[in-house]
C-alpha cells in the first residue's frame, strides 16, 4: 500500500555528507626558466649568411630553397648579423635554423656571443 503524503516510511532520512574542507595546495617553488636556446645556441647568437660553391653569399637573391616554397619565403627573412631571437620574430622556425645551419649545408653560420 502506498503511504499518504507527508508520512515517513519509518526509516530515518539520510544525513547529508559532512563538508570536506580542502586545504589550499602548497605553492610549488618556481624555478627560473632556463634560457631558451636553439640547437644549443643562445637566442643572442648571431647569424652570418653562408656561401655557395661559387662563393656567392646566400640571401634573398641566392636562395637555396625551392622557389615559391614556404621554406624559401622564410629563408628570405634571414639577414646577416641578425640574432636568433630576431630571426624567430621575423618568422623563421627553430627547425629551419637547425636545418640551414647543419654542417652538411651551412646556408647560415651561427656564432655564439663571447662568454662573460
Amino acid at each position: 500500500m502506498s503511504q499518504p503524503q507527508g508520512e515517513s516510511s519509518g526509516k530515518p532520512a539520510p544525513k547529508p555528507a559532512p563538508a570536506v574542507k580542502k586545504e589550499p595546495k602548497a605553492e610549488a617553488e618556481k624555478k627560473p626558466a632556463a634560457p631558451k636556446t636553439i640547437g644549443g645556441h643562445p637566442m643572442n647568437a648571431t647569424i652570418k649568411m653562408g656561401v655557395n660553391k661559387d662563393s656567392k653569399p646566400y640571401g634573398p637573391d641566392n636562395n637555396p630553397k625551392r622557389q615559391g616554397s614556404a621554406a624559401a619565403i622564410r629563408f628570405a627573412n634571414y639577414r646577416d648579423g641578425q640574432t636568433l631571437e630576431e630571426a624567430m620574430k621575423a618568422g623563421l622556425r627553430s627547425d629551419d635554423i637547425g636545418f640551414d645551419s647543419a654542417p652538411t649545408r651551412k646556408y647560415i653560420v651561427i656564432t655564439d656571443p663571447p662568454k662573460a
